[in-house]
């Protein structure tokens, strides 16, 4: 969302008549997902703490679980990319191992039991809409290019939860 310009829209942006003539032209546009409809609510370590405390424990430092995760992603990103999707690895495996390795390299190392707890509420909140917002400009933006015969195609390389269930509890999957 940052690189588009402030408080503008495409059609704005478009001011000329040859701009005009390209935009009659326009019969796709795509748009990722974070970043550009919506953000996350709040830092990781909310979700984290939330997890954590329903759990039993305490809640873990921001800085550190943060720092924990980007290297957790990071490496499970390098090794199964697309969210093990080459490895035949279910999405689920991945993001627990993700989170597992998350919080043992930010210093937390729970048993099983209690890994497990943390992990099923930090899994089921990231696979709802609580922890993201959708820009205010999104859906204006994609209804104003659909009313205009434009087709409008939702990319992201996240996994399918977006498509099956964050997007469409965002009301953004039918714009």
């Amino acid at each position: 969302h940052s690189w588009w310009p402030e408080k503008q829209s495409l059609v704005l942006c478009l001011r000329s008549s040859s701009d005009m003539s390209l935009l009659s032209k326009l019969r796709l546009v795509t748009v990722d997902v974070t970043g550009t409809l919506l953000a996350y609510k709040g830092r990781l370590g909310d979700y984290y703490c939330m997890a954590a405390k329903a759990a039993g424990k305490p809640c873990p430092d921001y800085d550190r679980m943060h720092e924990g995760f980007k290297l957790a992603y990071t490496e499970m990103a390098r090794k199964y990319p697309c969210f093990g999707f080459a490895a035949k690895m279910p999405t689920i495996e991945w993001w627990r191992i993700c989170v597992k390795d998350s919080f043992v390299k930010a210093g937390y190392d729970y048993d099983d039991e209690t890994f497990d707890k943390v992990f099923k509420r930090i899994y089921s909140a990231f696979g709802s809409s609580a922890p993201y917002s959708v820009f205010p400009d999104a859906q204006p933006f994609m209804r104003g290019l659909r009313e205009k015969g434009i087709t409008v195609g939702i990319v992201s390389n996240a996994e399918y939860r977006y498509k099956e269930v964050i997007l469409p509890a965002l009301g953004l999957n039918q714009v």
